[in-house]
């Protein structure tokens, strides 16, 4: 019993791990215990035990946040609700989630999209603060209505993608290649962006081009954050403009702007029930991501005026500081005009910071590196560590992208690397996801790639079996 709950608890981590892959702040865990919440909410329906959301994104005194990977536990109550949950939700599931998207979705998206075209200068404090919690609501909201079927649904696409290894005909299902879904927009839209840079450097097209081109992308494209469920604190395009400039010579120096989709099925092979399954829930996760992009920039916005607002007004040190604050603190400094304790913030905001591992070590002694089977394949090639968008012209095709996560931001870097390796994430994380939809090796959650693996070192990437070793001709 005691190695099933144990085997339980690392399910739930591998989920919380792609969910939280990064160390989250105050403000963070405040506006993302609705959601854990809920998950867990879910679970008792089916007679399993009852989790807290605190129990699991734990704030210590110190004020820091960690997650605590604990799964629900069978109760005598799962001999009779489980086989009825289990019945009940394979009925529900018949629905399609295209009328949600087209209905139910877009008419949030519609409301999000006013929200963020209003002048937040113009806007007083106290709606500022009523727009972070209207935010917090909409998301909310949104994850419940698609609750009692996108948890399901995703469950199957969880244990889909690990029978990939043995069920090719899975293998490229559920591709994100469609028209209309947020993924392909964004894909074009960054592609006709690094066409306009490219003009203006060829001479082509003037600065002016690329500035309302770049306002136009920023405009739908500028909340991509780092995790599936994004953070306040994530450094988005919309925060970090120069990052979204980084990121066009990597994509304009590719041979293609828009990799070729692989799928080596047959096309008799393809189109099956359970591929358009694996379709579906593809789009609809894709659409509740951007959805949740939308209603976090509802919200990252405004909590970003009044950091600079109240940092002007000496309630706060500097602006960030007000990531570091719960909900409750925001809305007690607006009541009484109070700073706070400013060693609080200091020990949360050290908290936050943690230093990356010092303890490098070279695997040419014949050390392998450890993670998780991402995606499957192998390759060997040549490693570049990349840390930020700094970095991103150094990545040649075909080397291996050695990173701490990714997020849509790393696309062009993902579509000219022959293998990613990084610290963070699983197999739900964003690397994991789209090198399977490109057919690379993938080794999530090593820990410390960044630091164990050097740059114009060769490597094997394994990723059927999530190790990475040593090339045997440079020990």
């Amino acid at each position: 019993m005691e190695k099933l709950r144990s085997w339980a608890d690392r399910q739930v981590g591998v989920m919380l791990a792609d969910y939280f892959p990064k160390p989250l702040t105050v403000l963070d865990r405040d506006i993302s215990l609705g959601i854990v919440q809920a998950t867990f909410d879910y679970a008792v329906r089916f007679g399993f035990s009852r989790i807290k959301a605190a129990d699991i994104l734990v704030l210590d005194e110190s004020g820091a946040v960690t997650v605590h990977a604990r799964s629900p536990w069978l109760t005598g109550r799962c001999i009779y609700r489980l086989p009825i949950g289990v019945v009940t939700t394979l009925l529900g599931m018949r629905h399609r989630p295209s009328e949600w998207i087209r209905n139910d979705l877009q008419s949030r998206l519609r409301e999000f999209a006013a929200l963020l075209g209003g002048h937040l200068a113009e806007v007083s404090d106290a709606d500022l603060v009523a727009l972070i919690q209207h935010g917090v609501a909409l998301r909310e909201a949104m994850f419940a209505s698609r609750r009692r079927h996108f948890l399901p649904s995703f469950t199957i696409k969880i244990v889909a993608d690990q029978l990939t290894r043995s069920l090719p005909n899975l293998t490229h299902a559920g591709d994100l290649t469609g028209q209309d879904n947020p993924t392909a927009v964004f894909r074009r839209d960054l592609q006709r962006l690094a066409l306009i840079w490219q003009q203006v450097v060829d001479g082509g097209a003037s600065a002016d081009e690329l500035d309302r081109a770049t306002a136009t992308f920023m405009a739908t494209h500028g909340g991509r954050g780092q995790t599936f469920i994004p953070l306040v604190s994530d450094p988005v395009w919309d925060t970090h403009p120069g990052d979204l400039l980084a990121v066009l010579p990597a994509l304009a120096l590719s041979d293609s702007h828009v990799p070729a989709m692989p799928n080596p099925l047959p096309a008799t092979k393809r189109g099956g029930a359970l591929s358009r399954r694996l379709s579906e829930i593809s789009i609809e996760r894709d659409w509740m991501a951007f959805g949740y992009e939308q209603a976090t920039r509802v919200m990252r916005n405004p909590v970003r005026v009044l950091g600079a607002r109240w940092t002007e007004a000496d309630l706060l040190k500097n602006p960030d500081d007000v990531m570091h604050l719960r909900l409750i603190e925001i809305e007690h400094i607006l009541a009484t005009g109070t700073p706070p304790d400013p060693d609080l913030i200091a020990a949360r905001r050290s908290a936050f910071t943690r230093p990356p591992p010092t303890s490098a070590t070279l695997t040419a002694s014949g050390e392998d590196l450890h993670g998780v089977s991402a995606a499957p394949g192998s390759f060997t090639g040549v490693a570049r560590v990349v840390t930020s968008p700094t970095d991103f012209a150094s990545l040649q095709r075909g080397e291996i992208l050695v990173c701490q996560m990714t997020s849509p931001a790393w696309l062009p870097l993902l579509m000219v690397a022959g293998a990613v390796v990084s610290d963070l994430g699983g197999i739900l994380s964003h690397a994991a996801i789209v090198a399977r939809e490109f057919g690379i090796p993938a080794v999530t959650g090593t820990g410390d790639a960044t630091v164990r693996l050097i740059s114009g070192v060769t490597y094997e990437v394994d990723g059927d079996a999530g190790i990475v070793r040593p090339h045997i001709a440079d020990l």
